[in-house]
């Protein structure tokens, strides 16, 4: 991983991020990302590139652009993502966040739309709804549209303990309707 950041002025900053990631690597860092590990064929190369825009204290804007190559069992494929997505903060504890994506892979296009509330209820317990909704184009000719709603309500057990229980549904081409419960206890070493 390299990144380079730039602060243009109070309101404007810049990134361009290299990552190479190796589903076979034997650096500790790469290891973290067990999932990768085990689906990925070949190592992904990306470049990411940032700008972000601080209107005030209150309301940020990020124009987020990532190329990415990979093999696959025919050749090296390519991949295009950009993401435009505003922070909007209501009150002392209060996150609105929303995101435009476009995403073109060799599997096919995804058209993305999505806005997520964050409510931090005392300095341990967090409580968050978000809400997705997409057009999917796939290689194998399915397409639709595709939506995801999800609510989760973290708190911190300990200094090292964090408890997250999670409501999710969501509807696509292979669902006409999914629900699932998560529970989640995170222990940091």
């Amino acid at each position: 991983l390299f990144e380079i950041g730039l602060s243009l002025s109070d309101r404007w900053a810049t990134r361009v991020t290299y990552a190479l990631v190796n589903p076979r690597s034997t650096d500790s860092q790469q290891s973290e990302n067990s999932l990768y590990h085990y689906f990925s064929l070949s190592p992904v190369e990306s470049v990411t590139t940032n700008l972000d825009w601080n209107t005030s204290d209150k309301m940020q804007f990020s124009l987020t652009q990532q190329m990415a190559s990979y093999n696959t069992n025919l050749t090296r494929e390519g991949s295009q993502r950009y993401d435009l997505s505003g922070h909007f903060s209501l009150f002392q504890s209060d996150l609105i966040v929303s995101t435009l994506s476009y995403l073109k892979t060799y599997g096919g296009t995804l058209t993305d739309c999505g806005i997520k509330y964050i409510k931090n209820l005392t300095l341990q317990d967090t409580l968050s709804f978000e809400y997705d909704f997409g057009y999917l184009t796939k290689i194998n000719n399915i397409s639709g549209w595709v939506h995801h709603a999800r609510s989760d309500y973290e708190t911190r057990l300990s200094d090292r303990i964090k408890g997250l229980l999670s409501l999710e549904a969501e509807r696509n081409q292979y669902f006409e309707f999914n629900v699932r419960i998560m529970a989640y206890v995170t222990n940091y070493l």
